[in-house]
């Protein structure tokens, strides 16, 4: 009963993302999984340091990523989806979604859509959370997505990936 009430009133707030796929005929595919955020760099040049990704996946292969390149500082609102491997554009989003059907993987970037992020807090307790909506193109078929960040603590100033794009 405990909790039950517990999970009721949001107790569980472990970071996480949420996904559903849409691939048309008739294919949606739901996955929930745990989620993570790093500072990443490109090893210098414009942007470097100024990127974070956020990812979740699971052991079976389900996953999503967001790199968002945030310029001065990292602030909620809309972040504009723009194109992998952009290097020009200073503020902007790259997604990349993942799933298996039965024993096969799929995976696709997102070309149109939009990242809504929000920043929250202070330091210690800092979190962020990000909606995505999107399309993009696997298999010359057009795949929809609609990916939820909930409750991904900051990372430290120390914690850091590289994040290069590699054509």
């Amino acid at each position: 009963m405990i909790l039950a009430l517990a999970a009721a009133c949001g107790g569980d707030q472990s970071p996480s993302l949420r996904a559903t796929v849409v691939r048309p005929p008739h294919d949606t595919i739901y996955f929930a999984v745990p989620a993570v955020a790093h500072r990443c760099s490109d090893g210098g040049g414009e942007g470097g340091g100024r990127s974070l990704l956020v990812q979740g996946a699971d052991e079976g292969g389900n996953g999503a990523l967001v790199r968002l390149r945030y310029g001065d500082s990292l602030a909620s609102g809309p972040v504009p989806l723009i194109a992998l491997g952009d290097s020009i554009t200073p503020r902007g989003a790259n997604v990349a979604v993942r799933y298996m059907k039965g024993d096969v993987a799929h995976g696709f970037s997102l070309d149109s859509g939009a990242v809504d992020l929000r920043a929250s807090g202070r330091r210690g307790d800092a979190a962020l959370a990000a909606r995505v909506r999107g399309s993009g193109l696997e298999g010359g078929v057009r795949v929809g997505a609609e990916v939820t960040y909930a409750g991904v603590p900051r990372p430290s100033a120390t914690d850091s990936v590289p994040c290069r794009f590699q054509p």
